[in-house]
């Protein structure tokens, strides 16, 4: 892929891509939680409050529990598929949500 000298990609129309994806998770009032990936978290925490995400339209008010930034899509999409399986889930509660509680 062809850089510019100020990072953006030529293709881009002049626009960098996110320098950091972002896995994050919400705690929804139905006391579940929803995760996600993004590049652009205000954008899409936005989203989520304005009801355009249709997993947690009619989930909300929620709170944005944790975040991680990984340095491209494909690690972040891999560690949010993992967070949404079984084992995935019992370390998000283990070694990230309980140690919230704690703090």
């Amino acid at each position: 892929m062809d850089v510019e000298p100020d990072g953006t990609s030529p293709s881009s129309g002049g626009q960098s891509p996110p320098m950091n994806w972002i896995v994050y998770v919400l705690h929804c009032s139905d006391e579940d939680l929803y995760t996600g990936c993004t590049g652009e978290l205000d954008d899409r925490i936005a989203r989520h409050l304005a009801g355009q995400v249709p997993a947690t339209a009619r989930r909300r008010p929620f709170e944005l529990v944790w975040y991680c930034c990984f340095p491209d899509k494909y690690t972040a999409y891999r560690f949010e598929k993992y967070l949404k399986s079984g084992s995935g889930r019992a370390f998000l509660w283990k070694h990230i949500l309980e140690r919230k509680k704690g703090a």
